[in-house]
Parts: C-alpha cells; sequence; structure tokens
C-alpha cells in the first residue's frame, strides 16, 4: 500500500451490480441444472426455459442498462452517498426486476435476488 501511496478506489455501484448480476446469473444456471439433474418435472422444464429465455431474451442486457442508469442516477442523490454502493446496486437491480413482464423471469430473478442478499451481507 506504500508503494500504491494510499491511491485505492473502491468498487462502484456499477461494478458492484455487475458482480450482482454474474452472481444471479451463475445462481439460476446452476439451479436449473440441478433440478433438471434431479427431477424431470414440470418445475425443472420450467427452469430450463427461463435459463434459455433469459440469456437469449434481452432480460440479462435491460437489466444492465437499467442498472447503469439508475447507477449514474443515483450519484447526483446526496442521500445515497451515506449507503454502501453495494447496496445502491441490490436497490437498482431490483428496481430493474420490477420493471420485467414476464412473471416467470420475474419470480426467478427475484428468487436469485434474495439468495445472494441473504449469502452477502447488504444494508437493510
Amino acid at each position: 500500500l506504500h508503494r500504491l501511496e494510499w491511491r485505492l478506489c473502491c468498487p462502484t455501484t456499477l461494478q458492484m451490480g455487475h458482480r450482482i448480476l454474474h452472481r444471479m446469473t451463475s445462481s439460476i444456471a446452476s439451479s436449473s441444472m440441478a433440478s433438471s439433474s434431479i427431477t424431470s418435472s414440470p418445475q425443472a422444464a420450467i427452469a430450463r426455459q427461463v435459463n434459455a429465455g433469459l440469456e437469449s431474451g434481452g432480460v440479462w442486457d435491460f437489466l444492465h442498462e437499467e442498472l447503469a442508469y439508475q447507477a449514474e442516477n443515483a450519484v447526483r442523490e446526496y442521500c445515497f452517498t451515506t449507503h454502501r454502493y453495494s447496496t445502491v446496486a441490490a436497490a437498482a437491480i431490483l428496481n430493474a426486476i420490477e420493471q420485467v413482464n414476464d412473471t416467470k423471469y420475474y419470480e426467478v430473478l427475484m428468487q436469485a435476488l434474495i439468495s445472494i442478499t441473504k449469502e452477502f451481507d447488504f444494508d437493510s
């Protein structure tokens, strides 16, 4: 740290948001693979269909764009500077998920985000 002269920057809201979305992607992919390998129930088929639809349907692109937009706007508000970047990023992702119209995608994305927020320490 002395060599860097303490010139370190913490991850921004946008960077934290991308990490959360990446974890959500991994979580959804692993849950759909686990459910499909265990059983051939209708739930497993829905999980595989949703996972494929998220990748090809532009939902992830929409979430990334909306995250970037909301992270940019959060910088302008003083009240968000008192919260951790990861918490602001999770809130931006939550807002973006609420704009998803398809209920199948909405439920899967919400479950993934909830599992991420339970796994890591976020402010409430």
